[in-house]
């Protein structure tokens, strides 16, 4: 009678598995394979450093589009967006001769109420107004849409206009 089958399954998985004589291969040591093995991966490595030092071609760069030069705006500008806004931050000096005047350190300034104030309410320079302007226009999410709409009512609303370009013309006579 033939055996049954689960024995042998039993009998086929042993002598599928490997046997220690296997293991070490055609009479090599494990560590011999090993150290072969990592000096592949190190010359596969330089390989990889190289091609990774050779950089392919960059496309050209977009230009990119013209941009607002916060600095060159006027002071009372920078400080009409402040207040319009309310930016936490303090107001510039009025011009750069008494930003230095004030702020010397064996000068007028220690005595000045200006700079003795806390650091937030002391005055700054206008480039630093001008880069807190710059940094809160840039973070807010303006819709191109809703400027257009804005400008369109603010031009047809605006009672100071001299010329209406939309108003019907008034016929005269003489």
């Amino acid at each position: 009678m033939p055996p049954a089958k689960s024995s042998r399954n039993h009998d086929d998985s042993k002598a599928d598995g490997p046997n220690s004589k296997e293991k070490g291969g055609n009479g090599h040591s494990s560590t011999k394979m090993r150290r072969g093995a990592s000096q592949q991966n190190h010359s596969h490595l330089r390989e990889v450093t190289n091609a990774a030092a050779i950089h392919p071609p960059q496309p050209a760069a977009e230009p990119s589009p013209p941009s607002l030069q916060w600095a060159t705006f006027e002071r009372d500008i920078l400080h009409a967006y402040r207040r319009e806004h309310r930016l936490n931050t303090p107001s510039s000096f009025s011009n750069p001769y008494r930003q230095w005047i004030l702020s010397q350190p064996s000068g007028i300034g220690l005595h000045s109420p200006t700079m003795v104030r806390r650091q937030q309410a002391r005055r700054q320079s206008k480039d630093k107004l001008a880069l807190a302007v710059r940094k809160h226009f840039n973070g807010m999410g303006v819709q191109e849409n809703d400027v257009i709409v804005d400008f369109i009512y603010k031009i047809r609303h605006d009672t100071t206009r001299i010329s209406k370009p939309y108003s019907a013309p008034t016929a005269t006579t003489k």
